[in-house]
């Protein structure tokens, strides 16, 4: 889910904090025009909405990430559910383009080789 969120007034209270987990969970974003005017923003907000609408899109991207012993995953970052009793498999309920995932992983210092 993509949400286009508009405000006509400075100040003006929104709470995209709480709907942008609706956007999170399904791997969308959230465009915001704080103040919009259509003059200032019409062609912005077009551009957007049709590039939205447009863009080839996957449904459900799910893949692993496994690594070798020595190695250890750090942090992954982007709109994405790790699987909880696997923590390997990855799931995305929507890919696309505009989508990035970010796996870090480093080597393992505590790691002792079988055979040295």
């Amino acid at each position: 889910m993509d949400l286009f969120a508009f405000s006509h007034a400075r100040n003006q209270f929104k709470n995209l904090i709480t709907l942008q987990e609706l956007a999170r969970a399904s791997n969308g974003s959230v465009f915001y025009y704080p103040d919009f005017q259509a003059a200032q923003h019409g062609l912005k907000f077009q551009n957007e909405l049709y590039h939205v609408l447009t863009r080839q899109t996957a449904w459900e991207g799910v893949f692993r990430v496994r690594v070798s012993n020595g190695w250890r995953e750090v942090i992954s970052m982007g709109n994405l559910t790790i699987k909880q009793k696997t923590k390997d498999l990855i799931i995305g309920p929507t890919m696309d383009q505009d989508k990035a995932i970010c796996y870090e992983i480093e080597k393992d210092d505590t790691f002792k080789p079988a055979n040295p």
